[in-house]
């Protein structure tokens, strides 16, 4: 695991770069960890659960920090600025040596989640998306009038969602597989909650499983 750190725009964000054993090029993964004012950081059990299920599909994967948070400079972005900062990732990881730039797999929990589906609207174009108990936009994602216009989302899309969740009805993520790509799929998950206290090997295999399942990132 390399400790590192890469821009966006004028500030360095903090980030864990884990690399393959192997010749490359590799596919990679980018995770988005959840909200930054309520304790959110890339040291995160799902956090973690995502970048062991990238590593363990011979991803190269970049965790990282969001702007304020931990050593990453700037402040808090009000989503706007942590979309950014994923763009950032997803440029940085893309020249790195050794990658396969065109297999970029976007994984985001919680905020990450949601900061995820504004970088999306921003024009990044992952190969896949995954979500652990992504956040939603008041009203819903359809009625957004920024991330109305991703749907239907044009690539393989995994929602893991816990059916004790204390937050987020997974009936209020059907908008964003409704006519989306195949593969797609929304997995509730019975015993996990919002965050996924040991039910993180549900998450590695679910993510697992549904990476494998994609012809272009093998």
């Amino acid at each position: 695991m390399e400790k590192l750190f890469f821009p966006s725009g004028g500030l360095k964000l903090e980030a864990m770069l884990e690399v393959p054993v192997g010749k490359g090029p590799f596919p990679t993964g980018v995770v988005a960890h959840p909200h930054p004012q309520f304790g959110g950081s890339m040291h995160n059990n799902v956090v973690f659960a995502l970048g062991n299920a990238l590593s363990n599909c011979g991803f190269v994967s970049l965790c990282f920090n969001f702007r304020g948070v931990g050593k990453s400079q700037g402040r808090y972005g009000d989503i706007s600025g942590e979309a950014d900062d994923i763009i950032a990732a997803a440029e940085f990881l893309k020249s790195r040596p050794g990658v396969s730039p065109s297999r970029l797999v976007l994984c985001g929990y919680s905020f990450g989640g949601l900061a995820a589906l504004h970088a999306l609207a921003r024009g990044l174009e992952p190969l896949a998306l995954v979500l652990v108990s992504p956040m939603l936009p008041e009203g819903g994602i359809e009625h957004d009038r920024e991330l109305g216009k991703i749907l239907p989302l044009k690539f393989p899309t995994l929602i893991l969602s816990g059916e004790q969740d204390q937050f987020f009805d997974n009936r209020f993520y059907q908008p964003l597989l409704s006519g989306s790509k195949a593969f797609s799929k929304l997995a509730k998950v019975k015993d996990a909650d919002h965050f996924w206290s040991g039910s993180e090997p549900e998450i590695i295999a679910q993510a697992k499983v549904f990476l494998d399942s994609i012809p272009k990132i093998s």
